[in-house]
Order: C-alpha cells, then sequence, then structure tokens
C-alpha cells in the first residue's frame, strides 16, 4: 500500500502487461520474451518502490494466467470441463481451469524465478503470490463438491507449503495465496445458489489452512489469503453471511479488521466483535487490536466495484504492524 497523493492503493499482484513485453511475445522468439518478461518484471517493481508500496511485486508477467504458476509446474492437471457452477458465478474462464487426472508431484520449483530478479535489484520488501490449495481444488472439480476438494486439496496444500516455505528462505517477505471461490461460499446470495455450501466451505477453509500448518519461516514472514479477482461479483449484492464468514475468520484464531478507505495507523486496527463487515462497513463495536496472533484477518465489504478479503498468518514473535520502510 502507499500514500502518494492521499490514495489508498492496493496491489495484489497481477498487472497490466507493457506494450514492449507484448510485442516480444508476439515475435514468437522464446529468448527475447524471456528477457521482456524479466525486463519489465524489473521495471515495474521500481515503479512501485516509486510509490512507496510496503512491498512490490512482478506484476505476474511470467503467466498466462494467474494460476499458470501451478498449473504449469505440477504434473497431474488436465483441461477442465467448459462448465463449473461455482467458478461460472466468479467469472473465472475456462481457459483457468484445470482438472486432476491422477497424483499431483512438483516438478521443481513453482515461482522461485518470479522472485529471484526482484530480490536481486529492488531494495525494497518482495511479496509473491500464489493460488490457494482449497481455490485449485476447488477449481479442478466440475461438480464442485468436497468429496474431491478434501483429497486434492490436502495434496496441493503439501505443494504450496513447500514453496511458500522456499520462497521464505529465498528472502521473500510476503505471500499471498489467492482464493477468489471463497467469496460465492462466504456470502448470503451465494450461499444460496451453491450446493452444499456449508460442506464445501468446510473443506476449502481447510485446505487452505492446512498450507501454513507447520509452516517454518522467519519470524516477520508472513501468509495472506486474499479473496480479489477482477468483480464485481454476481453474489455480493446481499452481503456476507455471518456464519460463514465467522468459519473463516473465528476458526482460525484471528482478529477481525474492517477496512473502510484508509488503512489503519500500526497496532490500532479496529476489532469488529459481534457483527462482520457490511455494505457500509461498519463494524459494532471497535477497540485496538489485541495481543498478536498467528493469524489476523481483514477484509473490505462487497461494493459495485470490488470485494476484498484476506487473511494473514503471521510467524510467531511477529509485532501486530510492522515498521512502515523509510520513503527513498
Amino acid at each position: 500500500m502507499a500514500d502518494d497523493f492521499q490514495y489508498h492503493i492496493d496491489q495484489h499482484g497481477s498487472l497490466v502487461r507493457p506494450a514492449e513485453l507484448r510485442s516480444a511475445r508476439a515475435s514468437g522468439n522464446a529468448v527475447s520474451s524471456a528477457a521482456a518478461e524479466r525486463d519489465a518484471a524489473v521495471a515495474t517493481a521500481h515503479e512501485q518502490r516509486r510509490l512507496t508500496l510496503s512491498a512490490v511485486g512482478d506484476g505476474q508477467f511470467r503467466r498466462e494466467h494467474f494460476e499458470s504458476v501451478v498449473h504449469d509446474h505440477v504434473d497431474g492437471f488436465e483441461d477442465a470441463a467448459p462448465e463449473h457452477p461455482i467458478a461460472d458465478l466468479v467469472g473465472i474462464a475456462p481457459a483457468r481451469r484445470r482438472a486432476v487426472r491422477g497424483p499431483l508431484a512438483a516438478e521443481g520449483r513453482l515461482a522461485e524465478h518470479e522472485e529471484e530478479p526482484l530480490l536481486r535489484t529492488v531494495d525494497r520488501p518482495v511479496f509473491g503470490t500464489l493460488p490457494s490449495p482449497g481455490y485449485l481444488a476447488l477449481l479442478s472439480d466440475p461438480s464442485a463438491g468436497p468429496g474431491t476438494v478434501e483429497p486434492v486439496g490436502e495434496e496441493l496444500a503439501a505443494i504450496l507449503r513447500a514453496e511458500i516455505a522456499a520462497l521464505a528462505a529465498q528472502g521473500v517477505a510476503y505471500v499471498t495465496l489467492g482464493n477468489p471461490l471463497l467469496v460465492p461460499l462466504l456470502t448470503a446470495d451465494g450461499r444460496a445458489r451453491v450446493a452444499e455450501a456449508g460442506a464445501v466451505l468446510e473443506a476449502v477453509i481447510a485446505a487452505d489452512r492446512s498450507a501454513v500448518t507447520g509452516l517454518g519461516a522467519p519470524p516477520d514472514f508472513r501468509v495472506g489469503l486474499d479473496l480479489t479477482d477482477h468483480g464485481p461479483f454476481a453474489t455480493t449484492e446481499s452481503g456476507y453471511d455471518p456464519g460463514a464468514l465467522d468459519r473463516l475468520v473465528g476458526g482460525t484464531r484471528s482478529t477481525g479488521c474492517a477496512s473502510t478507505s484508509r488503512p489503519a495507523r500500526p497496532g490500532g486496527c479496529r476489532s469488529t466483535t459481534s457483527r462482520p463487515a457490511s455494505r457500509s462497513a461498519s463494524a459494532s463495536s471497535t477497540s485496538r487490536c489485541p495481543p498478536p496472533s498467528r493469524w489476523t484477518t481483514c477484509w473490505r465489504s462487497p461494493t459495485r466495484s470490488r470485494t476484498a478479503a484476506a487473511s494473514t498468518w503471521r510467524s510467531p514473535r511477529t509485532p501486530v504492524s510492522p515498521p512502515r520502510p523509510a520513503r527513498r
């Protein structure tokens, strides 16, 4: 996030591909494309640094889709069916979906090549983005049933846990796990349109939690859960279902922070105690955040333009909020 000109800026990972990168890819030259991807990633990271964002990313310029970082480096996927009841609600295009045809096995590191140029050249904490195991497991099943999400989610959680640990060891400061399919499982309208919504939500949450269970990382390393994709979503008009949101937030030993237009000061976020964020993003009572826990959860209420939610796992002994990097 940055405060340039008093604007609030959220950077969720994927950025518009620059013209030079699009031209290099159109040429069909693999060497030129790889060089253009590297140059574009470093250039956009320096631009984020100029904006004083607290962490910088590579724009996902090396990926065809957000999910490609897993689909292209894990054996066991195949083309998916063209219809998916929950993905269709959220707007996840068929080109982004893969089904599971057999045991899943990583062919090597997933995102090492994305972060390495930034860690080498940019004087700023680096963040990475990965699709969450619950998201990919649910996306892989056209029937969207909990029976598939549970075993596939466990396989993917083990693969992603290993990659998250490797990114932390590599020097990455923060990793977000993206799960846009959670939105219809958490909203009142979405749950009315999804079969077995409660059981599916439980399976997805279990898979996503498993990705950080037993994770070893430096004290200042964090993992977040990001529910955004591209919005607006068709299931957010009536807001969140309180019981479903409590399963995501309350069941993770977390602190809920309702965000309005600007981020709270370090150590001073607002803790909701009896009602989740509504369309007005208000909370029934507020207080200073309690002592740090392994998870901190913040969400933004559904709006016509964007629905956002995030959960953050903190390595033990991490302060509630890190000091803001000095302007450069």
